[in-house]
């Protein structure tokens, strides 16, 4: 059980009812924020990406990786990497995928995997 002091420092929960889905504000809701989403899975999807086909093929035919050999290197982008160190079947935060999102000057999530997962 929590002190009182230390309940007034949590964030405040607000009791919300039921959604009715099938009312006028519910669809309204969906639609007008349909655009939106479809545009952020998008930019996900092209951070994701690796960037340009040529750049990825690229990086798969450079280097070594700590006692993983080279043939099976070749066939790995970075997030299989991460994927590789995480433990099985666990969820992994990426923190940062916009990053340098339609920068000229940048990459997809600016060349850079960051993000919270399980390793035991």
């Amino acid at each position: 059980m929590l002190s009182e002091k230390a309940e007034s420092l949590m964030f405040p929960l607000y009791p919300s009812g039921a959604v009715d889905r099938a009312s006028e504000a519910w669809k309204e809701n969906v639609a007008d924020w349909a655009e939106v989403l479809r545009g952020y899975q998008q930019g996900l999807e092209l951070c994701a990406s690796q960037g340009a086909n040529h750049y990825e093929e690229r990086h798969k035919d450079r280097g070594l990786l700590l006692g993983i050999p080279s043939h099976v290197l070749r066939l790995m982008v970075a997030r299989d990497r991460v994927a590789l160190l995480l433990d099985p079947d666990t969820p992994f935060l990426e923190l940062g995928s916009f990053a340098g999102y339609k920068l000229d000057t940048s990459s997809p999530a600016a060349s850079l995997i960051t993000g919270i997962g399980v390793i035991w």
